[in-house]
């Protein structure tokens, strides 16, 4: 049993794409920074690292629930966790389903923060956790890093402006 956490990820980066109506095409047109060459990497590579990832994560959870106390003795270490854990599942679904790289942004950088934050609280229960949920926090601190170039590379692309905005009127030209 203490292998579903990491199938239902599994399934959940598997499903993503057709259940939040995730936009490849879009994020591909999008200015990429230098370093990134037009996002042509393999993704199931990216969601691959992503998912070993998040299963030392999970190992470091169980390893602080059972010599933090449960959900009692550990309430707070535990809670960061899924609360880093919550925000980074709806950082796609924000960046690509909703088309909105500022509230991607703003969601990834307040998971980074978050899962910096519990393994802080990780440590203090069990010193092995840190080295499990330390590579994670580098990946997320990436995912922060490029998606505020992704950012500030599209400030005025077009592509990027959510469809409820309307459009800005031209204003009326006077003939003489």
């Amino acid at each position: 049993m203490k292998w579903l956490p990491s199938f239902g990820l599994f399934l959940f980066y598997f499903l993503t794409d057709s259940a939040t109506g995730l936009n490849w095409e879009w994020y591909c047109s999008l200015n990429q920074p230098s370093w990134d060459t037009k996002a042509n990497y393999p993704t199931h590579f990216f969601f691959l690292i992503a998912l070993v990832l998040d299963i030392g994560v999970g190992i470091s959870s169980y390893a602080v629930w059972k010599d933090g106390g449960g959900l009692v003795g550990a309430a707070l270490p535990l809670g960061l966790y899924g609360t880093q854990l919550v925000l980074q599942w709806a950082y796609l679904p924000l960046l690509m389903g909703c088309k909105s790289i500022g509230w991607g942004l703003v969601d990834i950088s307040l998971a980074t923060a978050v899962a910096g934050s519990a393994i802080v609280f990780f440590k203090k229960i069990n010193d092995k956790t840190f080295r499990l949920m330390l590579p994670y926090v580098i990946f997320l601190s990436l995912a922060n890093f490029h998606t505020l170039a992704l950012y500030a590379l599209n400030l005025d692309n077009k592509a990027t402006k959510s469809h409820t905005q309307r459009p800005q009127q031209e204003p009326a030209v006077q003939q003489t």
